[in-house]
């Protein structure tokens, strides 16, 4: 355990000195920032729109929608990149085992992941101390961040897998976005054709990558969102363990299989 606690922050601090981490968080940010000035301006009278949803409520649909691709690209960086790069082959030399480099690597990833969805909830709820005197359903919206917070881990296992197929920081980004857009296109419209011809596409892809995020966002009409926490942990588990089988196969002194 203390060595897995050794590499973890030897493994943070490395990576958020790295430019291109800097520059992927504060691209993530500023999407929340940018959905936070539309709820400024709102409130200041500036503009306005038929409904308010607060600025947790801001919050949560700003994390909805970048917390997937921000779990892709931070393990590409995190993990993927020190396969490509030989770092994991310089942690095997030095006597690591590859499943304490793999836990580490996880853990970085993960707090990272949760560093981001704290910080946006706390800028929500300093704005909503300083603009709104109205906190209602703010548990509801705490619920559904926490509930990203759940789907970004899903999205980090399946990252980790890819980045264990190819070895490559472009596929493990290529892939996983290509899929995340694919799924959100394709599913939904698959899902109304079904629905015309009588066809269960829409139950089948509630079991899916996507469907799951839908059912942690309580969209799906399968189940209600409650059920989806374990189901959504055991993707995330099952995904980690092909992830940990795929490393274990990995030849890092060699460089590949």
């Amino acid at each position: 355990m203390g060595q897995i606690l050794l590499l973890v922050r030897w493994e943070y601090f490395r990576q958020v000195r790295k430019s291109s981490f800097l520059i992927l968080y504060a691209l993530a940010t500023s999407a929340a920032v940018l959905a936070f000035s539309f709820g400024i301006l709102q409130t200041l009278e500036v503009i306005s729109f038929p409904f308010n949803v607060g600025y947790l409520g801001l919050a949560s649909g700003a994390l909805w929608a970048v917390s997937p691709v921000l779990a892709v690209v931070t393990v590409a960086l995190v993990h993927a990149a020190d396969l490509q790069g030989g770092y994991c082959r310089a942690l095997a030399a030095r006597g690591i085992s590859r499943d304490i480099v793999l836990v580490a690597k996880a853990l970085v990833t993960s707090l990272l992941m949760l560093g981001f969805h704290l910080a946006v909830l706390a800028m929500a709820l300093l704005l909503t101390v300083a603009f709104s005197s109205s906190w209602e359903g703010v548990g509801k919206e705490i619920v559904s961040i926490g509930a990203s917070f759940q789907n970004s881990l899903l999205y980090v296992a399946f990252a980790m897998a890819l980045s264990h197929w190819r070895q490559s920081v472009s596929f493990t980004v290529g892939a996983g976005i290509a899929l995340l857009f694919l799924e959100a296109i394709a599913y939904p419209v698959a899902g109304s054709v079904g629905d015309v011809l009588g066809w269960p596409v829409s139950k089948v892809a509630s079991w899916t990558l996507w469907g799951i995020s839908q059912g942690l966002q309580g969209d799906s009409t399968l189940l209600a969102r409650g059920w989806f926490i374990p189901i959504g942990a055991a993707y995330t588990g099952a995904l980690a363990v092909l992830s940990l089988l795929a490393f274990r196969r990995f030849d890092m002194r060699a460089g590949g299989d």
